[in-house]
């Protein structure tokens, strides 16, 4: 029986085939999850190509963005936790699945409240599950904006507009990775404030892509 290759190993190997992708389409998008990136990623590069961080794109290659245009979207905060604990709830989308689901089965995930209050504002962030890191996780370098744009998921038109100059005039976006339907949540208001701490220079990003 083969033996399965180390983690390591298989990171490496996606990042050699997202580089290829990256450099094939002349674009770089930094995929933040849970911010609309499975259909960007099919527009541009026909398949999602996985999660990779600036920091980590930086480390592996580092040289690459800054010889090849690059950008990321940016979610609200709030829209965001919650799309991400439905999907860690839910286990799966059509296009993805959560990595140990049984690790978000416990009571501190049989609501939203709770799974911030009670189970989001005791983890250490940057060692969560990506669907739970700061998006400026994802886009910063030493604290500092690594890639060449920032988008705001609740307005495309922009990136659209962008894509289309240096793609494809005839790109579209189509909605993907969506959960199955599901009810409103609305978050108490110390839900809302626990995320506005958590991801307040997430707020602050948003902010200074919309001035």
């Amino acid at each position: 029986m083969a033996r399965a290759l180390p983690d390591s190993t298989l990171q490496y190997l996606r990042f050699a085939r997202a580089r290829r992708a990256w450099r094939s389409a002349g674009v770089v998008f930094v995929h933040i999850p849970k911010n609309a990136g499975v259909s960007i990623s099919r527009a541009l590069y026909g398949r999602p190509l996985g999660h990779f961080s600036a920091r980590e794109i930086r480390r592996r290659d580092p040289l690459l963005l800054d010889r090849t245009y690059s950008f990321a979207v940016l979610r609200d905060p709030l829209e965001r936790a919650i799309s991400a604990y439905r999907f860690a709830t839910a286990g799966a989308t059509a296009d993805m699945a959560v990595a140990k689901p049984e690790r978000y089965r416990s009571p501190e995930f049989a609501d939203f409240d709770r799974f911030v209050c009670a189970w989001l504002v005791n983890q250490d962030l940057d060692d969560a599950d990506g669907i739970f890191r700061s998006q400026a996780s994802y886009v910063e370098v030493g604290g500092r904006v690594a890639v060449a744009d920032l988008f705001n998921l609740a307005d495309l038109t922009p990136l659209l507009t962008m894509l289309r100059q240096r793609v494809d005039p005839g790109l579209t976006l189509e909605h993907r990775n969506a959960t199955a339907k599901h009810a409103h949540i609305a978050a108490a208001e110390e839900s809302r404030a626990a995320i506005a701490h958590l991801y307040r220079r997430d707020y602050e990003l948003i902010r200074e892509v919309s001035a």
